[in-house]
């Protein structure tokens, strides 16, 4: 009876532990949380506290919060790990094509950060990368520039790689270059003019036009060795993790008619980092991990940013981002979620992202997407457990 008894409770603990192991590998992969729609238009009522520049630390990434010395620097490479200058390059990267593999780009697993944002009102995407810490040799797809690019790279004040740009009534990408003075500082490096033309390549076996790549790195070289921005954007950085509700997962529709953008990031506890995941639509609708053409290496980011932002379609359904406002934001990191706010005070300033009480949101150390999400459409939306 006592053997029979020992054996019960033996098996009864067996069991509680069972479930407890069940219960935290639920909470990591998003079984058991709800699913919630992330509100862009909401009232959070954030009261904003006053915020400073923060610091420049020596040797430390004012992008990632790195230790720069602790990167490892591949042969051919620039950036302020390689040089110990620093000067963010902006990169205008494709998001389109058919299928997973049309749409894997090559050098952004260096990319600091990535924005996401739509470039047309059916759904389709397109990238803007940006790379400090590390400038590779090859970057691309390279594709062309938009209104919104040219205040984004105003915001980070650093060079611009892209190819070809839209001229059209409220989104002549080359008037407002001449209208902020961007053309007269040397940074500018469009595939398109002959004076940098032998930097740009075309892929074998990739179909045009996503298939130009960009020498980034030997491009960099090219600038006004005399430039420097007017300001270095620094985030605040923390190495404690979130504190918020469970986000290991969030799920991104794009459009109501190009379904082939819809994606989902997921939080992979093992390797402690978000992973973007597209849907190949040529092999019925399987969920593949966004990853390096040339290496095959996932893309990880340890930040990931929902900006709810007014996005208009003018003239040729054009988009119009309105970068320099201000409005909901949402925060994941470590598998958690918080809902905060952003601003932009001006066309020169850095956007400042709030946390649920008003102060900035301090970043964990690395990589970090950002996807522009449009609140005022409701055929764009995303989702999150």
């Amino acid at each position: 009876m006592k053997r029979r008894l020992t054996a019960l409770i033996l098996a009864a603990c067996l069991l509680a532990v069972s479930a407890l192991a069940c219960a935290e590998g639920s909470l990591l992969d998003g079984a058991d949380a709800p699913s919630r729609t992330l509100n862009g238009t909401e009232k959070r009522g954030i009261t904003l506290q006053p915020v400073t520049d923060n610091p420049v630390e020596e040797g430390i990434s004012p992008v990632t919060g790195r230790v720069l010395s602790e990167l490892t620097v591949p042969k051919g490479f620039a950036g302020q790990a390689a040089t110990g200058r620093y000067l963010p390059v902006l990169a205008q990267i494709s998001n389109s094509g058919s299928g997973i593999m049309a749409r894997a780009p090559w050098g952004l697993t260096y990319a600091d950060v990535v924005y996401e944002y739509p470039l047309y009102r059916k759904g389709d995407t397109r990238l803007t990368a940006v790379f400090s810490d590390l400038v590779p040799d090859a970057v691309g797809p390279i594709r062309s520039a938009r209104i919104g690019n040219v205040w984004l790279r105003e915001e980070w004040d650093g060079a611009f790689i892209f190819f070809g740009q839209q001229e059209y009534e409220r989104t002549n990408v080359t008037a407002e270059f001449r209208k902020l003075g961007t053309n007269q500082k040397d940074i500018l490096f469009s595939g398109m003019a002959n004076r940098y033309g032998r930097y740009y390549t075309r892929m074998p076996h990739v179909a045009e036009p996503n298939n130009v790549s960009a020498a980034a790195a030997a491009l960099l070289a090219q600038a006004d060795p005399n430039f420097t921005p007017e300001s270095v954007h620094v985030w605040k950085f923390t190495d404690e993790p979130l504190q918020g509700d469970s986000g290991v997962r969030i799920t991104v529709i794009s459009g109501d008619e190009n379904r082939e953008y819809d994606q989902s990031i997921r939080w992979d506890p093992q390797k402690g980092q978000y992973f973007r995941y597209l849907y190949d639509f040529k092999n019925n609708w399987n969920e593949e991990v966004w990853a390096d053409k040339n290496s095959g290496a996932p893309i990880g980011f340890d930040n990931v940013i929902i900006q709810h932002t007014q996005v208009d379609f003018v003239a040729y359904d054009a988009p119009v981002m309105q970068l320099v406002d201000e409005g909901n934001a949402d925060f994941f990191m470590n598998g958690k979620h918080v809902a905060g706010y952003w601003k932009r005070e001006d066309m020169h300033a850095r956007t400042v992202y709030y946390d649920a009480d008003g102060n900035e949101i301090a970043m964990q150390r690395g990589r970090t997407y950002i996807l522009i999400l449009p609140r005022n459409m409701n055929t764009f939306y995303a989702s999150y457990k």
